[in-house]
């Protein structure tokens, strides 16, 4: 017989009401002053989980407030108030610099307080020092310090990606940056695959009969010269061999990864350090090691990337298909990578009916790098708010 997969039914939002705006009371976000619990990696058996309620995917941002951002930001969350079900969702972590918290925290506080979908008690922000350490100044600057070389910002959030889902409750999370933004109505269901549930599957309802997967934008074989470098020096920081044959890699964010997995992999590192340092300061190592390579074959921009990392250690470590599948999960024309695509560019994929809309992707992103502001973004997005989706 085959398991009774749990429906993906749209089932009401709970959002809090509004008030008058004159008698709205500010919202409480988690995190001023707080520190959260950070999990060890560990041996997990089968994982099991409510997947009615909100056990099984949660969401992690890493972002640094500048106004910039923020701005960026603010449409992020105001797509996620149109399209996201909050309810089905563990919690949405942000992380950011310790001395950004507070900046961070006022800046949620009063979006989320008028945009009643985005449940205040689901969000939660935590510092990167948490997660890691040697982000501390004194000890980021002593470490930097001593091999004449610093870290881009690329690398340290690179590094957040994979230590803070250390603080991720489920096993499950959903990688968005500030510039992912929110197209269609998407729940927690929405982003596994259902199977049935057997002694070896990693991730399966309470009563043992479902399994599930995280799906996955995968990318083709890779072609691009720095690319291939970038897997092959991910490789060589897992001390492991890539594939023997030419797979779909893992793509760029959003993307989701499981606590199992890179339990595994923070654990794998472990065993590669030296002299007492954490798998994170190895992997600082590694990279200071690659661009600052005195053989020019082997300097490199970046020793490793977070997304060939947790893919190459995956793929070896045979759990891949056992947390993973790939799945088609946007339309990459509603993305704006480079200025030669803005002429065309439709986030909201309209078709001529609007009342017929179904927009095959979850999400669009616009590369942050092109510096378009937060408002010339919504000039585009603002239209999309205004569909009657049809489910």
């Amino acid at each position: 017989h085959s398991p009774p997969f749990f429906a993906r039914r749209r089932a009401p939002r709970h959002c809090r009401p509004i008030a008058d705006s004159s008698t709205v009371q500010r919202v409480t976000i988690g995190g001023r002053g707080a520190v959260y619990p950070m999990e060890e990696p560990k041996q997990r058996g089968q994982w099991l989980v409510p997947a009615r309620q909100d056990g099984l995917m949660s969401i992690l941002t890493p972002i640094y407030p500048d106004n910039a951002t923020l701005s960026v930001l603010h449409n992020q969350l105001r797509t996620a108030n149109k399209f996201l079900n909050m309810d089905t969702f563990k919690e949405w972590v942000f992380v950011t610099p310790e001395d950004q918290v507070e900046k961070l925290i006022d800046f949620l506080e009063e979006k989320v307080t008028v945009l009643p979908c985005l449940l205040a008690d689901k969000i939660r922000v935590v510092s990167d020092q948490q997660c890691v350490p040697e982000l501390h100044p004194w000890r980021f600057k002593k470490f930097a310090r001593e091999r004449s070389e610093s870290f881009s910002g690329w690398t340290k959030q690179q590094l957040v990606k994979l230590a803070c889902g250390n603080t991720i409750q489920t096993p499950f999370y959903l990688i968005t940056d500030a510039d992912t933004f929110f197209m269609r109505s998407m729940q927690a269901l929405d982003l596994v695959a259902q199977g049935e549930c057997k002694p070896d599957s990693g991730v399966c309802d309470l009563k043992k009969q479902v399994q599930f997967r995280a799906k996955n934008e995968m990318q083709p074989p890779l072609t691009e010269a720095n690319q291939k470098e970038w897997e092959q020096s991910s490789a060589k920081a897992l001390n492991m061999t890539m594939p023997a044959e030419q797979l779909r890699h893992m793509g760029v964010t959003p993307q989701i990864m499981s606590r199992p997995v890179l339990d595994g992999m923070q654990t794998h590192l472990a065993t590669l350090a030296e002299g007492g340092e954490s798998w994170r300061g190895y992997l600082l190592r590694m990279h200071l090691n690659q661009v600052n390579s005195t053989d020019p074959a082997q300097r490199s921009k970046a020793a490793w990337t977070e997304y060939d990392l947790y893919w190459l250690f995956a793929v070896n470590s045979g759990t891949w298909k056992k947390y993973h599948t790939h799945a088609e999960l946007q339309k990459h024309s509603a993305n704006l990578w480079a200025w030669k695509q803005y002429k065309n560019w439709d986030p909201c994929e309209e078709e001529e009916d609007a009342d017929e809309w179904r927009p095959t992707g979850f999400w669009a992103v616009v590369q942050g790098v092109l510096g378009m502001t937060g408002e010339e973004i919504w000039e585009h997005l603002e239209p999309c708010m205004k569909h009657n989706i049809v489910q």
